[in-house]
């Protein structure tokens, strides 16, 4: 190995990161549950996982009816800044390599758009619920 050589990365272990998604999904009546996210893994090819040393985000490819690939990032837990500095950047090229031609971060948190605003992402839509 060269000096000028990367160092191997180092992933957060998967049962940490499943721990990070349900922090994320901590509400009473969540939009969807970790044992859903954790079946859809291992049974679709359109979904994975983007780990980082400290934070996770579960990616799913959608296909549109007019032909688009869309690349849905949600949810997502751990260091903000890991995930906005090395997250954007992978998860972008990920969606890229499978021929997506948009990502849609769905935040449960207002915060976000604010974070990702500065990496060229921008409303789109808003998520209205009313709980019966």
């Amino acid at each position: 190995m060269s000096a000028l050589a990367a160092t191997p990365r180092t992933y957060l272990p998967l049962s940490e990161a499943w721990a990070l998604l349900g922090d994320a999904l901590d509400d009473p009546r969540p939009i969807t549950l970790v044992s859903e996210l954790q079946h859809e893994l291992r049974t679709s090819a359109n979904a994975a996982l983007w780990r980082g040393e400290r934070s996770v985000v579960f990616l799913r490819i959608t296909e549109c009816e007019n032909g688009e690939r869309i690349c849905e990032a949600a949810p997502a837990g751990g260091d903000l800044s890991e995930i906005l500095s090395l997250g954007t950047v992978e998860i972008e090229a990920f969606a890229r390599q499978r021929g997506c031609t948009q990502i849609h971060a769905l935040a449960g948190r207002d915060g976000w758009e604010k974070a990702l605003a500065p990496y060229g992402y921008e409303p789109a839509a808003v998520l209205l619920r009313k709980l019966l």
